[in-house]
């Protein structure tokens, strides 16, 4: 069964996407799992994501994404069920503390256990941090519109959201090539559970 792996184009005037680059080389290597870039829009990349859950029923959900001030890759523990962003997404639409589904709950957990994780990713060397929530802006949106869809569907599928951090280099760098390693043993490792 094929694992889903998502990752955004690039927003907020950067010309490069660290995820939007992993699922390009990625899908090269990994035939048979479902890569996709998404818009880095609201509305199209939370209904986009259910749209791939349904249409694979996935062994496992990896959605990735841009963080600015990461310094390592951060595995995201909690989604909030809130966009909230200074910056608007790549359609023009800004939104502030607007309910991503209302009278939801206020957050949703992953039920990945995520220092087990960490730990077997630290021990093929890769630097590793488990963070409380993916923000407020679409990363975050996704994130609960999955655990949200999973959770409707009664599916203990494993899902998650990595934000990896700019690159330093160019794709071709070490960064990079330690960042697809890292996702390549993720995969690999929620692919056994």
């Amino acid at each position: 069964m094929s694992i889903i792996v998502t990752g955004f184009e690039p927003f907020g005037g950067d010309d490069i996407n660290p995820s939007q680059e992993l699922i390009k080389t990625l899908q090269q290597s990994q035939p048979d799992h479902v890569f996709e870039v998404l818009a880095t829009e609201y509305d199209f990349a939370g209904t986009r994501i259910c749209q791939l859950i349904d249409e694979h029923a996935p062994t496992a959900v990896i959605m990735l994404g841009l963080s600015g001030e990461a310094t390592s890759i951060k595995l995201e523990r909690v989604a909030l069920n809130i966009d909230d962003a200074p910056l608007a997404d790549n359609s023009g639409d800004l939104r502030k503390g607007q309910a991503i589904k209302p009278g939801a709950a206020l957050a949703l957990q992953t039920h990945i256990d995520l220092p087990v994780v960490q730990a077997e990713l630290r021990s093929h060397g890769h630097d590793v941090v488990i963070s409380n929530h993916a923000g407020a802006y679409i990363c975050n949106h996704i994130y609960y519109c999955a655990l949200d869809h999973l959770n409707a569907k009664g599916s203990d599928t494993p899902c998650v959201f990595v934000h990896v951090p700019k690159l330093k280099g160019s794709i071709e760098g070490q960064d990079f090539v330690a960042m697809r390693s890292a996702i390549e043993d993720l995969m690999e490792i929620l692919a056994e559970d």
